[in-house]
């Protein structure tokens, strides 16, 4: 029950037996920052990351390099340190979501300009087979409750991509690279205000349901560690939750699992990152400026980041493409809906729970099982389902409760 109610929370099981920081990374926070040619530092460390994979790992020569490629900046950036090793024609990338959306767009033109092989899947109900047995299969291949729908996505897109090249195949992903890069850095607090406030903090970050799931007087601070996880590093508190909890037990089952390899674990590149300070980090400040000199070609194209605009700035096309891109965002923030399409990860499961199609049959059917079992009791399923029949967002919700049945079938 324990698990079950933090898996309500937080959506993942924050499993205290994972939750540890990689002692690369502890490593390297130590080191002594170096804040002359940052750029050019950056630059280096990150292609001395890539040469160290191939080098330790000696991969077979005409292997095929896959890699799942969103509209964002890391998957990009592996992408093209991959292209300083092997051609483009030893590359292949798979990128899904639904038309007009940046991460189905925008992977498709970065692929193109790059010179790989692409491969596209549209997630769209009417396209996409959502079909229990196989969902159930992967569920039985997981240690604990996570996002199930997000993470089958991932692996069926990895899979595929992999399936359609001939020969020996490396996987490749962008795992932490956001949050080494300084991502995440305006959700922490300082160190002063101690582990329990960063606890709290956390916790709130690592929710986003609408309605509370869990039962009256869970306190979600009690699935997190009880002290500091990398008790001998200078980490900031909330940076060593993030990768202990959040990275391990959440997002590297999604995007990297035992056989995928990630430039931005290696140490080259952490012991130049880590040891930076705060305003160098925080919004990814510097490693934007790093990509853009050394990639300028892959980098000069839009980006999800930048809500559909390139990064570039320094020309009076890139000026104005900037101004036009914050004016934008001032107006998305004042009216949600502008960039809702846009920017929708995967698919709209908002709108595709209350259409006719096997996602939402799929999802009813647990649901209707999962409200039959003890395990849930607090919770009327029902009235949920019925509250986002008639307009309330609980998207997200569902599909947890859903994930849960569908988890506690895949034990039985």
């Amino acid at each position: 029950m324990d698990e079950i109610h933090g898996f309500l929370h937080y959506s993942y099981y924050p499993n205290s037996d994972e939750c540890s920081v990689p002692e690369t990374i502890i490593d390297a926070s130590a080191h002594d920052p170096l804040t002359s040619s940052l750029v050019e530092r950056g630059e280096k460390a990150l292609q001395k990351s890539v040469e160290a994979n191939f080098e330790r790992e000696s991969f077979p020569e005409n292997a095929t390099h896959t890699l799942l490629l969103s509209g964002g900046l890391d998957s990009r950036t592996v992408l093209a340190l991959l292209l300083d090793q092997v051609g483009p024609d030893q590359i292949a990338v798979g990128s899904y979501g639904v038309p007009g959306a940046f991460d189905y767009e925008l992977a498709q033109e970065v692929a193109k300009k790059a010179g790989v092989t692409s491969y596209r899947y549209d997630l769209r109900p009417q396209h996409f087979e959502w079909s229990y047995e196989k969902l159930l299969d992967y569920a039985r291949t997981l240690p604990h409750p996570t996002r199930i729908f997000e993470a089958y996505i991932n692996h069926y897109a990895r899979t595929q991509v992999a399936q359609n090249c001939a020969g020996a195949t490396v996987q490749w992903s962008g795992w932490l690279g956001e949050t080494t890069a300084g991502s995440h850095h305006s959700h922490y607090l300082p160190n002063e205000f101690g582990w329990d406030a960063h606890c709290g903090q956390f916790a709130r970050w690592n929710n986003a349901t609408t309605v509370d799931l869990t039962p009256i007087g869970f306190d979600p601070r009690t699935s997190l560690p009880e002290e500091p996880p990398a008790g001998r590093s200078d980490l900031n508190y909330g940076e060593q939750l993030d990768y202990a909890v959040r990275q391990q037990c959440f997002i590297k089952p999604f995007v990297n699992p035992s056989d995928c390899f990630s430039p931005f674990l290696d140490e080259k590149w952490l012991q130049f990152i880590l040891p930076l300070p705060r305003r160098l980090r925080v919004n990814r400040r510097l490693f934007k400026k790093i990509v853009r000199r050394a990639w300028p070609r892959l980098f000069a194209l839009p980006t999800e980041t930048n809500d559909g605009l390139p990064l570039k700035k320094d020309t009076l096309p890139g000026r104005t493409s900037h101004l036009f891109g914050r004016v934008r965002r001032k107006l998305q923030r004042e009216i949600p809906f502008l960039s809702t399409y846009r920017k929708v990860q995967y698919f709209d499961f908002s709108t595709a729970l209350r259409t006719e199609n096997s996602f939402r049959g799929l999802v009813g059917s647990l649901l209707a099982r999962l409200d039959h079992r003890p395990v849930v009791s607090w919770i009327d399923v029902d009235r949920l389902w019925r509250a986002h029949q008639d307009g309330m967002d609980l998207n997200l919700d569902l599909r947890i409760l859903a994930g849960l049945e569908l988890c506690l079938e895949a034990c039985e």
